[in-house]
């Protein structure tokens, strides 16, 4: 399960309801998805930028688009889709 007190400390943020619920449905969707890659895609949902995003998870920018590429797959996107929009479209969703 998650560790949403983990991911608050990692990120320096506090966690909403509402992106605990995020992750929560993220990770029933998509449980091949690892703890990192969690915490990557609520950065994401939350407008954090690519480089910004590589900051607080300690990792160059290049590695940080290597990531999100790997995580498109994972996901199962198609090229044409983007993984802000549908990551933005799965939190507006209702169980």
């Amino acid at each position: 399960m998650i560790d949403t007190e983990m991911i608050e400390k990692r990120l320096n943020i506090e966690l909403t309801t509402t992106d605990s619920e995020f992750l929560s449905k993220l990770q029933r969707k998509h449980p091949n998805l690892n703890q990192r890659e969690l915490r990557i895609c609520l950065l994401i949902k939350l407008n954090y930028n690519t480089r910004d995003i590589a900051r607080s998870v300690g990792i160059s920018t290049r590695g940080m688009e290597s990531i999100r590429y790997r995580m498109h797959k994972k996901i199962g996107l198609t090229k044409h889709q983007s993984l802000k929009g549908y990551l933005t479209d799965l939190a507006t969703l209702i169980n």
